[in-house]
């Protein structure tokens, strides 16, 4: 089983809340308020953790399959977990954004300065 999970569901107004688990360590990244943004012109979800492991943004786009998105989820200083396949799933009459990958990536210096 893949180390990390990633949810995201629709909460009020067009607003989004989303998790990542490390389903490892059992530690809860938590993004309690996302919102619908253009980012380099694209849209996108975006959102800061809100939770008690501050400093990570979750980035969330459709990809070219309507049916699938990509989410990037990145600390300010370190790390970086990509979820490449993210799929629509159904829980309780609601749609809700899940993901799946298996290791985070370290963040090169030259990445970091442009972050």
């Amino acid at each position: 089983m893949p180390r990390y999970h990633l949810s995201l569901s629709p909460v009020d107004r067009g607003g989004y809340a989303a998790t990542l688990m490390d389903t490892r360590l059992g530690w809860p990244i938590e993004f309690g308020r996302c919102t619908k943004q253009r980012i380099d012109g694209r849209a996108a979800i975006y959102g800061d953790s809100t939770g008690a492991i501050p400093n990570w943004s979750l980035t969330v786009r459709p990809t070219d399959d309507p049916a699938m998105f990509s989410a990037t989820a990145t600390d300010s200083q370190h790390f970086r977990i990509l979820f490449p396949e993210c799929e629509l799933e159904h829980e309780g009459g609601r749609g809700v954004l899940s993901g799946w990958a298996e290791e985070a990536e370290l963040i090169e210096d030259s990445e970091r300065k442009a972050l």
